[in-house]
């Protein structure tokens, strides 16, 4: 996990379009961009926080991180999940919405931005996201299950029910 985290982090961006990131600690070489070992090293401080079940200081630390690599989805995602755990929704959400914009087809961040909204009592914001989940991935069952419950909460039987049916055709 912490190796594909490390390699995903060094060469995400060069996924993205050439041209200087947004922080000043990465720099352009050879068009690939080249981040400041301090991500790595708040990223390290952050996972042994998580491991020694001290939340606030994992929150710090990964916060930390991102001072260097602002547009880490993954750190934001890392973020997220704190809060989260924390019981923070209203903050969760806004994490959540952060790494989604920066990566918007990581179902994993859908998933849990969906999450979230059904639980701050976003109904059509989380069915929303259900949906993008099903555009992204059809093969997966999940979204499809959670929207079709959503649709049947909301009593919207219809909706539910041609929901269902793609997921069984």
């Amino acid at each position: 996990f912490l190796f594909i985290f490390l390699s995903a982090c060094s060469t995400m961006s060069a996924r993205k379009a050439a041209g200087p990131r947004s922080t000043p600690a990465a720099a352009v070489q050879d068009n690939k961009t080249v981040l400041n070992p301090e991500v790595y090293y708040h990223f390290l401080s952050g996972q042994q926080c998580l491991a020694d079940q001290n939340l606030g200081c994992a929150l710090n630390e990964f916060t930390a991180a991102l001072d260097y690599d602002n547009e880490s989805s993954y750190l934001h995602l890392q973020i997220c999940q704190i809060h989260t755990l924390q019981g923070n929704f209203e903050e969760a959400l806004t994490w959540c919405q952060k790494a989604a914009a920066l990566d918007p087809l990581h179902t994993e961040t859908r998933f849990l931005l969906a999450r979230i909204y059904a639980a701050v009592n976003r109904i059509d914001d989380a069915a929303s996201e259900y949906s993008a989940l099903i555009r992204i991935n059809p093969e997966d069952e999940e979204p499809y299950l959670s929207l079709t419950l959503i649709y049947a909460a909301q009593k919207k039987y219809p909706q539910a029910f041609k929901t269902i049916h793609k997921l069984l055709t």
